[in-house]
């Protein structure tokens, strides 16, 4: 007794002398620590949301801390997929199911009792409900489902319309089975190095993933050289870098939460009476964003409670004062307020981090002397705590939340000592899911002033241990263990090897996988002292390793039996912790297949099995999985079975598209080409159609899918009718193709061509310009042109694939032609660009003789005049006249500038002379022009030229005209005159009389020739040349028909042909005839070749009577392009004899002899 006496003395006094802060620190850590990384697997997982989504933030639907609990493996991390839209799920009439998928790494003795489902209605009205019966709560068995797999739970419900449910979370309850352990639980720690640390004190250090590279770092704070927030990173494989230094604080705690919701943990850290919130920027740099004063020096933070349902954490701060000490920091509102008690007040030094211990849908808070504050109600939105005690007489240094049986709700571990004695007894607080507790002893042992505790799988067994650090009776600082050894069996403690026999005071206990090498590591920090003035914080990761033989892998359990579908994708399967290695090794696997029709292979980077298997195989197939650590090997067995399934009856179209063009008549036929394969090429296929919308008549062989479709006269358009098969099986029996059907109406002509732009100089002759080919018709048919002109000087006419353009005198510019073509329905122009450049013109002038006749009595001179013609757009042109030729026959004086000759005789001279007489308008080009004057001196004077005739044109086949002559020619001495005429052409001809001339032009010519015109005394001679226009007319193509009457009699059956006899002029036989029919009424068959206009007539049998055809000839000028014939088609039948007379009544007696009655002329045949 003196013993134990003293030995509480000691304790008390270490106790004493350590910083008052450091115990309240090494309380709350506990709890908190309880949702980092320090609960079992397996354990309930509990997965909800935390608030209806809203615009500050994305509700953070497994967030540790959120009002509820999750289970965090050392090392694997439960998974939950398949269920977590950002803003709920919703369900209505349309949407009427939910599912859901658990895929939860459990270890190999665990099996799945059932899944429960929680809901909220919308407003956040809290209870559990099936979605089909509100308040109520759904439970799925699912015994016989083994750890490792999947389950796949689909949920209904029976909404009559969109009330806008949310199905808020749910819960998978699992219990362990008891298994011996495979071999002693025997670790050596050893402590890895934190580089540049270095610290009289320090208080905790708390793990977190910091830079959210996947791996733990480590957050705290030091004393020296002052108060600092400090920080290791840690590069991969507990390979801590430098200490960093995050900041400088007169800080008392420090607490981690994210409450930007951005992934990175954040700091909020209590400094003096300011709380300051201190934003991870995700660059291993802190900045300081918000400070809120208190007014009180606070004590302690915790940041990981949402107290009011709405969302967002709140902040639970205590200070050193009794009576006004704890407070609430509203997460959302951003207010701070007192936390409100009822029958009790807070003690700073009391507080813990709140959970959820009842069923209420609010958080509880637990404090160290296993008092619980419930909140039942809410006042001013915030809830008002009452106190209850649930346990006395313990060690109140650390308590520990967890879930101790996996029932689904939190029980509490805690230390007491044994009676009498300081041997530390583990203890278990047991829920019952209500709030209400039974305490329950767990295991005892050891001699330990208890300071810290933690729960985690510290041998890696797969269930809930708990480690803890205190004193031993030598009062040397040690870490321990409390192993859990399965359901029914007491807890077993062992000393951990390599943390022990430490001089000092515990500061903190975490547990964790920092060096990732898939066992539980610790982390502990602790104050070395040799008295109260010499003191030196150690702070160290301890790092654990199995010693002993290889051992080799196990399969953690069987993989159940696969039944797919023949020709169905690939299937996967998970194999996620289908094989572990005792030893840690790194495994290597590897998949085989005893059936080469089925196929696998490893898809490590997911962790599945990708299975599948050969066209048109059924059967089954066995695979062996197999995982080797280099030394030792094992395998797993899995059956694959493939179900036969009907395939489709595919086929192929002969023509997937099918088209009728303009005036295209007839049956198009489509056949198909069935495949099946040989297993089932003894099913029956039978054919439809869907989808006809009627544009064309379609008839189907139900049996062999043949399609014959005909044109409907008068529709049109574009149709998709789809062609099915159905093989008459259960599933996968129908195949079908589309066939698009396309009736044409008229295409309008195309331009086929193009003309460059055409260049004349003013005043050129008519030019011809060939277009062959510029147009064409898509369907053939016959297309007639036009020309038009956008400048009257310019004019333009079509003939035989040519433009003739036309110019008026003197005319210049840029014009446009419109050149068009039409079928009679469509019509497509061009325009033509045509440029007509200035020409200088001739300074032409008119004498007013031409020829002069001085006779022997002529005394006085006599004068010749020119009278210049030019343009008005050259009339400043300065004309000079010249004259040449003068024989000296005669004195001949001439006026330069108006070109007048003043002519005398010379006596005694005589005969003829001829002087030209020249125009000059200086210009660089057609600058010269020359008229000839004769001269004759004799007794006799020649005739003269006294008139003019008018320019003459006539149309090609014109009638010949008389023109009137009257006047032309005179004799200075009266003589009497005779006349003659000649022409350039011999295509046209003249005959003159006295007073007139008669012209005349062969067939078919067209031209510009010169009729030259001559009058004679006798003696002398004059002549005057007349130039004639024929322009050109376009012939019609004329025809005869062989026959223009054919008939069919009674008995005639055999087809009749029309011939046709074509004419063209020579200068047209290269126009294209195209030979068209109408009025045909239908009494009989008629071919028409369109080329050769041959008409072939077949009688149709029943039909009589008479009808007149109209066969029409069209050379496809602008003009005089059509020319027709007529044919009578006369058909007769037999017709009946009629009544045509009558006979008298006949009156007989009784017994009278024969009697001879005529009938001539009672009946006769139309025939």
């Amino acid at each position: 007794m003196y013993n134990l006496q003293l030995r509480l003395i000691i304790i008390g006094i270490l106790l004493y002398v350590l910083p008052q802060s450091t115990l309240g620190q090494s309380f709350q850590k506990d709890l908190r620590n309880t949702f980092i990384a320090d609960l079992p697997s397996p354990s309930v997982v509990v997965v909800e949301k935390g608030s209806i989504p809203n615009n500050d933030h994305e509700p953070k639907a497994v967030e540790p801390g959120l009002n509820h609990s999750r289970s965090v493996s050392p090392n694997s991390t439960p998974k939950v997929t398949g269920f977590f839209p950002a803003n709920g799920a919703v369900l209505s009439p349309g949407n009427n199911s939910i599912s859901l998928q658990f895929s939860e790494i459990l270890d190999t003795a665990t099996v799945a009792e059932g899944i429960w489902v929680t809901g909220n209605k919308q407003g956040r009205i809290p209870g559990t409900w099936d979605l089909s019966v509100p308040d109520s709560v759904v439970f799925i068995p699912t015994e016989g489902i083994l750890a490792h797999q999947s389950v796949t739970v689909t949920i209904h419900h029976s909404l009559r319309s969109a009330i806008g449910v949310q199905v808020a979370g749910y819960t998978l309850h699992y219990h362990t089975v008891p298994s011996p352990l495979s071999a002693p639980w025997s670790p050596v720690y050893e402590p890895l190095p934190l580089r540049s640390f270095s610290s009289n004190y320090a208080t905790e250090f708390l793990p977190a993933d910091l830079d959210k590279d996947g791996d733990l770092d480590l957050v705290g704070y030091t004393s020296e050289p002052s108060n600092q927030l400090v920080a290791f990173y840690n590069r991969g494989g507990g390979n801590f870098g430098d200490m960093t230094r995050l900041d400088t604080e007169n800080l008392s705690n420090f607490a981690i939460t994210d409450f930007n919701y951005d992934g990175y943990p954040d700091l909020v850290v209590a400094s003096g009476e300011r709380l300051v919130k201190h934003q991870n920027n995700g660059n291993n740099r802190f900045s300081k964003i918000e400070y809120i004063d208190f007014g009180q020096r606070i004590h302690d933070v915790n940041t990981e409670g949402d107290l009011n349902n709405d969302g967002y954490n709140d902040y639970v701060i205590t200070t050193n004062s009794r009576s006004r000490g704890t407070f609430i920091y509203d997460g959302k509102q951003k207010t701070t307020r007192n936390l409100v008690t009822t029958g009790s007040t807070f003690d700073p030094d009391e507080m813990a981090f709140p959970r959820q211990f009842n069923t209420n849908g609010r958080l509880d808070i637990i404090t160290p002397a296993i008092a619980m504050y419930s909140a039942n109600r809410l006042t001013n939105g915030l809830p008002v705590y009452q106190k209850k005690s649930i346990e006395s007489n313990f060690n109140s240094w650390a308590i520990h939340p967890a879930d101790y049986d996996q029932d689904g709700d939190m029980d509490l571990f805690y230390f007491k000592h044994k009676q009498w004695t300081t041997t530390e007894v583990l203890h278990v607080l047991e829920n019952n899911g209500k709030g209400i507790f039974t305490p329950k002893a767990l295991g005892e042992g050891g001699n330990y002033g208890l300071i810290r505790m933690t729960v985690g799988d510290i041998d890696s067994d797969g269930d809930l241990d708990v480690i803890g650090t205190g004193y031993n009776s030598n009062l040397m600082l040690e870490v321990f263990v409390f192993r859990n050894m399965g359901e029914g069996q007491p807890f077993q403690y062992q000393v951990i090897e390599g943390i022990d026999g430490l001089q000092g005071s515990a500061l903190s206990l975490e547990v964790g996988d920092v060096d990732e090498d898939g066992d539980t590591d610790i982390i502990f920090g602790y104050v070395y002292f040799q008295n109260y003035f010499n003191r030196q914080a150690k702070f160290r990761v301890y790092t654990s390793s199995q010693a002993g033989a290889n051992q080799a892998p196990v399969a953690n359990f069987t993989l159940d039996t696969l039944v797919r579908l023949e020709d169905t994708p690939f299937d996967t399967v998970s194999i996620v912790d289908l094989f572990d290695d005792p030893d840690g090794d790194v495994l290597t696997l590897q998949v085989s297949s005893a059936n080469p029709l089925v196929s696998a292979q490893l898809d490590t980077l997911n962790e599945v099995l990708v299975i599948g298997s050969s066209a048109d195989f059924f059967g089954s197939a066995t695979l062996t999985v197999s995982a080797t650590d280099g030394t030792d090997a094992t395998s797993a067995e899995m059956i694959v079975e493939v179900a036969p399934v009907n395939d489709p009856p595919t086929f192929t179209l002969s023509d997937s598209t099918i088209i009728f063009e303009r005036g295209q008549n007839g049956t198009q036929e489509v056949t198909v080409l069935l495949t099946q394969p040989d297993n089932e090429s003894d099913q029956k296929v039978l054919f439809s159609l869907r989808d006809d919308d009627g544009i064309a008549n379609l008839v189907l062989d139900q049996l062999t899918g043949t399609l014959q479709v005909t044109r409907i006269q008068g529709k049109v358009g574009i149709d998709t009718v789809l062609l099915v098969a159905n093989d008459q099986q259960y599933e996968n029996n129908l195949y079908s193709q589309a066939l698009i059907i396309t009736v044409t109406a008229n295409q309008p002509p195309i331009l086929s061509n193009l003309l460059d732009p055409f260049t004349l100089q003013e005043d050129d002759d008519p030019v011809r310009v060939s277009i062959a080919g510029l147009f064409m018709d898509p369907e053939g048919d016959t297309l007639t042109y036009s020309v038009d002109s956008s400048e009257p000087a310019v004019t333009a006419f079509w003939s035989n694939d040519s433009v003739v353009v036309s110019l008026a005198a003197d005319y210049f510019g840029e014009t446009n032609l419109l050149l068009s073509a039409t079928d009679g329905i469509n019509t497509v122009s061009l325009d033509w660009p045509v440029t007509v450049t200035p020409v200088n013109d001739l300074p032409s002038f008119i004498l007013s003789d031409t020829q002069l006749f001085l006779g022997a009595e002529q005394d006085s001179a006599k004068e010749v005049t020119a009278l210049l013609t030019q343009p008005s757009n050259e009339a400043d042109q300065e004309v000079i006249f010249s004259l040449t030729g003068n024989q000296g026959i005669v004195r001949i004086l001439l006026d330069s500038l108006t070109g007048t000759l003043q002519i005398d005789r010379i006596q005694g001279v005589w005969g003829t002379d001829t002087v030209l007489l020249t125009a000059n308008d200086q210009q660089a080009e057609n600058n010269l022009y020359s008229q000839s004057l004769i001269i004759s001196v004799s007794d006799n004077a020649p005739p003269i030229i006294s008139g003019q005739l008018d320019s003459l044109i006539l149309q090609e086949d014109d009638a010949p005209i008389q023109v009137s002559t009257k006047g032309l020619f005179t004799d200075p001495d009266g003589d009497s005159l005779s006349y003659f005429v000649s022409s350039s052409n011999s295509e046209v001809t003249a005959v003159w009389s006295t007073d007139s001339i008669e012209v005349a032009a062969m067939a078919n010519y067209f031209g510009k020739p010169i009729l030259t015109l001559i009058a004679t005394d006798g003696k002398d001679t004059t002549s005057y040349d007349w130039r004639i226009t024929v322009e050109a007319v376009n012939d019609a193509p004329t025809f005869f028909l062989s026959e223009p009457y054919i008939s069919f009699d009674q008995d005639q059956n055999t087809p009749k042909e029309v011939t046709v006899l074509l004419t063209q002029p020579s200068n047209e036989i290269d126009q294209t005839v195209i030979f068209s029919l109408s009025g045909d009424d239908g009494i009989a068959n008629i071919t028409l070749d369109s080329l050769a206009g041959t008409l072939q007539v077949a009688k149709i049998l029943g039909m009589v009577g008479t009808d007149t055809v109209i066969l029409t000839a069209n050379d496809q000028q602008a003009e005089d392009n059509l020319h027709s014939e007529s044919l009578i088609i006369s058909v007769t039948g037999n017709r009946a004899p009629i009544v045509s007379g009558r006979l008298d009544s006949l009156f007989l007696m009784e017994d009278d002899a024969p009697i001879q009655v005529s009938t001539m002329g009672l009946f006769t045949d139309p025939d």
